[in-house]
This record gives structure tokens, C-alpha cells and sequence, in this order.
């Protein structure tokens, strides 16, 4: 009786258990529900049912590694949905990678001894390459909003997914040797390895340029570089194993897409990597001579090998201490370069070109800590000093202003204070690497706080010209209507007119209010006379007062004659040329499209007392148009379009500008409006 309740008890916990499986789907593509996370007081749950999955109804090694992998993409999704939706509970999000981390290091050590023992493992090597993609993408979401404390961790486990996916890689090309993969399953991981850095790769550029924060933006480009790599070396593995010829020639079109994205990319960022961008530009165009370019990338890597052992010594006689990444990195090009010496004696090509270009990146990136390190110490020092006087100045701006600074520029005046303490606490400890990269992070908040007050002093003098300026025609433009009103006839009142001076006298195209009042006036040419039906006269005539008494007697002549209209009828019948007060105003539209960094067409040239009609539309990120001149200020969406319309009233040049603030770009965003007489 005590076994039956014992076993009821436990179905009954295992219902439990699902019942309380979230419904809601992840928001990564095929990652499992997230479920129970750690928040939830019935998460002991989820873990018994793992436990019971591993050890009770799973006996075969090759099942049991596979239910492993299973269960780390279920702390990957749960690692998801709270970096999602609670970002801020950072020692949950840190304890669920390190469990994942735990999990996936048993699951490696398992997956080469079931290797060594000849066991087929393909279903597991696939589960595993999938687990390892989705893994890049949840930790790059995560560290967008998790705590600099949180991202440090991150980031260490970005590079060990890299790590892993070089030894995977390694393995899945032993399993398909000893006939366990088809050269189709072959293709189809290779292709879904392509395909998805590839994406990943074009996202994270993407979101790149949308982020404001400078310190989570070095991070996001340090990610970049890493993924640029993981798609690199997955090129150059397949171009150089001579066992992957019939996989080569099926993916030729996906590998050429995959090669065309990462060239961007480093052009775009500036993550420029000579050798290896010259070796896939050869790929790319099917002119890569295997031979000779591994003898190439040998002689470059024994000559990096040879300057960096001197710039080593250098630093030591100096007192300076030389991180110990440098000495792993250049261990391990030593290794890679004789291996691949030892198979270009055998004739192995593939072999030792995969071997030359690991020994070349791992000097390569032993040879750029080096370099920051002797620049760091030569350098920061220094250049911290002349960031604190700039800082200064700046707080001395911000203290100016009062209460009217706005509270990103407080914000980022903090930023700078805590990255400039970063620099100094780094350089004590002789970590100049580190050293330089937070001080390259301060320089550019503190150019960015410069922007903004320059922007913040120009608007508020902005302002104040412009309410006097207007103040000042208001009132004069008061008194000329209080000295018009005193004047009873037409012409005292027209001729005060004409004295008006500029702004306030009346212009022609201004949306001018014309007096409807009978006008006497001569052409100018023709010296004819004509009565206009109100105070604005076209073009070609002037208002004579001479003509006024020529034209009554012509009507009282008309007037007396028999059947003749009365001279009501007379003014409503009145038609012609002279009935046009004045030109037609010309209207201009102007279709102006904002990108990155720069408005086009620019510039812009109108004509004086032009009606200007501005479609602006953003094609890329979110932008803004500002024409002070003309009070036209307007925020533009991409895709969108927006409409601005004013009026050309005066000549000149006039500027105008992107009014986002941000330092990616916008502030270059400048042009100019044309107006001419």
C-alpha cells in the first residue's frame, strides 16, 4: 500500500509539473516554451522532471548526452524569457548561464568520448550546432539590457560558445570520415551554419547603428568581430578540407553571399583584417591559389611571431606587465604554424591553410593586445589628463545653465565621470588594454555632451533673437496701422503704405489683404488708364491719381447714355486682366530624402516669394529636418513621409539640419537652402 501511494505521489507531481508549463511561445525562432523559470516557487519542479528524464528513463549514452543538450535549450529559453522581461534580476540571468555552461561542457566531454569510441553521434551533432546558434542570438539579446556587471559575464560566455564551435566543428568532420554523417547531412549543417551567422551578422549590424550607448556599442562591435570570425573560419574550413570538395560545389552561391556580408561588414565598421579579406575576395571570385598563399600567410606569421617577442621584451625591461592572453594567443599560433608546416611537407594544401590562417589570427590578435597595451602606456596617461579639463569645462557649462539642462545631458555627464574612474583604476593595475578601450568610450560621451550643450546654447540664442526680432515688428507694425487709421482718404493711406519699411510693409505672394476699394492707376507702357476694383494692382501698372477723373467722366458718359447698366451693375460685370490684383504665387515641391548621414538633394535653391512645398521622408533610421529660419522643426520615422510648407520671403542661404540628438552620425547631417531673388 505505502509503494502505491509513494508511486501516486510521484505522477502526481510529474502532472503537476506540466500543468504549470507556460503556453506562451518564446520569442526565438524554434526555441522551446521557456516554462517554469527560477522566479516561480514551483521551479523545483521543472528540475526534478529533469533529473528524472536523465537518470530513470534514459540509459543508452548516446540518448543520455542528447537529453542533456535538450536540457540546457531549456534553461536557454528560460535564460531568454527572463533577460526579456525581467532584465534587471541579474543574479538569475548570471546563475542560468552558468548552468547552461555546466551542462554544455558535460555534454562536449561526452560527445568526444562517444567519438573516440566510434559511436555514432550525427543527431546529436546537429542538435548541438542548432543549440550553439540560438545560444549567439539570446546572449547578444541579453546583453543589451543586462547590468555592466552582467554584460562582463556575458561577454565570457560569447567567446566560449566560439571556443566550442571550433571543436564541434572538428569533431562533426571526424564523424562524417568515419561515415556517420552523409555528405548531405554534411550540407545541411554546413548550409544552416552559413545561413544563420550570416543573418545574425546582418541584425547585430543593424542594431548597431540604432544604439545611443557608447560603452554597450564597444561591446556590440567587440561581437561583431567575434561572429565575423565564427563565419570566416566556417568559410575557410570548408574551402580548405579536402573532404568537403562535393559539399564545396553545392553551397557555391550560399558561400559567396556569406563572403559579400562579412567584406561589408568590415568595410562598414572599419573591422578591417587584411590577409583574410584578401583570401575570401579570392574565394569569392574562384581564384584562390591554396599553395601560395599558405606560403604567404607562413612567412607573415614568423615575422608577427619575431616583433611581438620584442615588443614583449621591450615592455618587461619597462616594468610593465604583459597580459597573459598575449602568451596563450602567441603558444597557440606557434603550434598552428609548425602544424601547418608539417602538412604542407606531407602536400596536405587544405590541411595546412586551415593551420596557417589559425596561427595568422591568433598572432594577429595576440599583435593587437600588444598594441594597445604600448600605446596605453605611452599615451593615456596624458590624454586622461586633457578628458578631465574637458570635463571640467563642460560642468562648468552645465552649472552656467541651472535648471534648464535637460536630463540626458546629466546623464551623460555621469557616464563620463564613471568611465574616466574606469581609465584611472585600469591604468594603476597596468591593464592598458582595457585601459584604452573605456577611455576611447569616455572620449566619445564627452564629444557627444559638447554636441549637445553647442546645439542647447544655439537654440536658446535662437529663441531669444527670434521673440525679440518678432516683438520689435509687431510693435512698429502697430504703429503703422494706429498713423494708416488716422488718414481718411485712399491715397494719404496708400502713400504711407509705400513708406513702410521691410518686414512690415506688405510684399507681393505674401498673402496680402487688398482694400476693396475703386483704384485709379495708368500702365505703365501703354500709359493707359483703367480703375482696378481694389488696392492691388498687377503687374505693369501704377496707381495714378490723374487717371481717377478721366475714368469718371468716361462712366458717367456710359452712366447717361440710354440702356445703360448702373454703375452697381457696372462694377459686378467688371471683368479683365485688370480685375487681377496681383501674380499668381509660384508653388515649388521638393521631394528631400534623409539617410544616412546626409539629405539629398542638397542644396536646395528657390525663388524669393516661392510657396515651398518640403515630402521629406527617412529611408533608414529615425531622423529630424530643422529649418530655424522658417520655424519648420519635424521628426521623421523611416518610411514615412512628412510635409513642411512655408514661404520663401526673403533671400540669402539658410541652413538646415538633422535634429536628432546623438552622436552616431546626425550631427553631420547638414544642408542648405538656397533662396534667391
Amino acid at each position: 500500500m505505502k509503494h502505491k501511494y509513494i508511486i501516486l505521489t510521484f505522477l502526481s507531481i510529474l502532472v503537476l509539473s506540466a500543468n504549470f508549463v507556460s503556453v506562451k511561445a518564446a520569442e526565438l525562432e524554434d526555441l522551446p516554451d521557456a516554462g517554469l523559470t527560477p522566479q516561480s516557487s514551483y521551479y523545483f519542479l521543472d528540475r526534478f522532471g529533469d533529473w528524472v528524464k536523465l537518470n530513470i528513463f534514459t540509459f543508452n549514452a548516446v540518448r543520455k548526452a542528447e537529453v542533456r543538450a535538450g536540457i540546457a535549450e531549456e534553461r536557454l529559453a528560460e535564460l531568454n524569457e527572463v533577460s526579456e522581461k525581467t532584465p534587471e534580476q541579474t543574479d538569475i540571468i548570471e546563475k542560468l548561464e552558468e548552468k547552461i555552461q555546466e551542462i554544455v561542457e558535460k555534454v562536449n566531454n561526452e560527445t568526444e568520448s562517444l567519438d573516440g569510441k566510434n559511436k555514432d553521434i550525427s543527431r546529436l551533432m546537429e542538435i548541438l550546432n542548432s543549440f550553439s546558434l540560438k545560444r549567439h542570438e539570446v546572449l547578444e539579446r541579453a546583453m543589451e539590457k543586462a547590468s555592466d556587471e552582467a554584460k562582463d559575464k556575458i561577454e565570457k560566455a560569447l567567446e566560449n560558445v566560439y571556443e566550442q564551435a571550433e571543436k564541434r566543428r572538428e569533431i562533426l568532420l571526424k564523424q562524417k570520415e568515419k561515415g556517420f554523417i552523409s555528405e548531405e547531412k554534411a550540407r545541411l549543417i554546413i548550409e544552416n551554419n552559413l545561413t544563420k551567422l550570416k543573418e545574425q551578422l546582418e541584425r547585430r549590424k543593424e542594431r548597431i547603428e540604432e544604439i545611443e550607448d557608447e560603452a554597450l556599442k564597444e561591446r556590440l562591435e567587440n561581437i561583431i568581430e567575434k561572429k565575423l570570425e565564427a563565419l570566416e573560419n566556417e568559410i575557410l574550413e570548408l574551402e580548405s578540407n579536402d573532404n568537403l570538395k562535393e559539399v564545396r560545389e553545392n553551397i557555391r552561391e550560399i558561400k559567396k553571399e556569406a563572403i559579400k556580408s562579412i567584406l561589408q561588414t568590415r568595410q562598414e565598421l572599419r573591422l578591417h583584417s587584411t590577409t583574410t579579406e584578401e583570401v575570401l575576395e579570392e574565394i569569392h571570385e574562384d581564384r584562390l591559389d591554396l599553395k601560395a598563399r599558405v606560403l604567404e600567410i607562413i612567412k607573415e606569421v614568423e615575422e608577427k611571431i619575431s616583433a611581438i617577442e620584442e615588443k614583449i621584451n621591450q615592455l618587461k625591461a619597462d616594468g610593465v606587465s604583459v597580459p597573459a592572453s598575449v602568451d596563450s594567443l602567441l603558444t597557440n599560433g606557434k603550434k598552428h604554424l609548425e602544424n601547418g608546416k608539417a602538412a604542407l611537407g606531407e602536400e596536405k594544401i587544405g590541411r595546412a591553410f586551415g593551420q596557417a590562417m589559425a596561427a595568422l589570427k591568433n598572432v594577429r590578435n595576440a599583435q593587437n593586445i600588444l598594441e594597445r597595451v604600448l600605446k596605453g602606456y605611452k599615451e593615456l596617461p596624458e590624454k586622461i589628463l586633457g578628458l578631465k579639463e574637458d570635463l571640467a569645462e563642460i560642468k562648468g557649462k552645465i552649472e552656467s545653465l541651472g535648471q534648464a539642462i535637460p536630463e540626458e545631458i546629466k546623464r551623460l555627464f555621469r557616464e563620463a565621470e564613471e568611465e574616466i574612474n574606469k581609465v584611472e583604476s585600469l591604468l594603476s593595475e597596468s591593464d592598458f588594454r582595457e585601459a584604452w578601450r573605456h577611455f576611447e568610450i569616455a572620449k566619445k560621451i564627452i564629444k557627444k555632451l559638447e554636441h549637445f550643450l553647442d546645439r542647447l546654447e544655439e537654440g536658446e540664442e535662437l529663441i531669444e533673437e527670434t521673440i525679440e526680432r518678432q516683438r520689435e515688428i509687431l510693435k512698429d507694425r502697430l504703429e503703422r496701422v494706429k498713423d494708416i487709421l488716422r488718414f481718411k482718404r485712399l491715397d494719404e493711406r496708400e502713400e504711407l503704405i509705400e513708406k513702410m519699411p521691410e518686414p512690415i510693409r506688405p510684399k507681393q505672394g505674401e498673402g496680402i489683404i487688398c482694400a476693396q476699394v475703386l483704384t485709379p492707376a495708368r500702365n505703365i507702357k501703354t500709359k493707359e488708364c483703367r480703375v482696378f476694383k481694389n488696392s492691388c494692382l498687377a503687374e505693369g501698372w501704377q496707381r495714378d491719381l490723374d487717371c481717377r477723373e478721366k475714368e469718371n467722366n468716361e462712366l458717367k458718359t456710359r452712366l447717361d447714355s440710354p440702356g445703360s447698366e448702373t454703375t452697381t451693375d457696372s462694377l459686378r460685370n467688371f471683368k479683365g486682366e485688370e480685375d487681377t490684383p496681383r501674380d499668381e504665387m509660384t508653388t515649388k515641391t521638393i521631394d528631400l530624402t534623409a539617410k544616412q548621414w546626409e539629405f539629398s538633394p542638397n542644396p536646395i535653391k528657390v525663388k524669393k516669394g516661392t510657396k515651398v512645398i518640403l515630402n521629406i521622408k527617412s529611408i533608414d533610421v529615425n531622423h529630424g529636418f530643422s529649418l530655424p529660419e522658417f520655424n519648420v522643426s519635424i521628426d521623421l520615422k523611416p518610411g514615412k513621409t512628412e510635409k513642411a510648407e512655408f514661404l520663401a520671403s526673403k533671400s540669402g542661404r539658410f541652413p538646415f539640419k538633422c535634429s536628432v540628438f546623438c552622436g552616431a552620425g546626425h550631427q553631420t547631417m547638414t544642408g542648405a537652402l538656397i533662396i534667391e531673388d
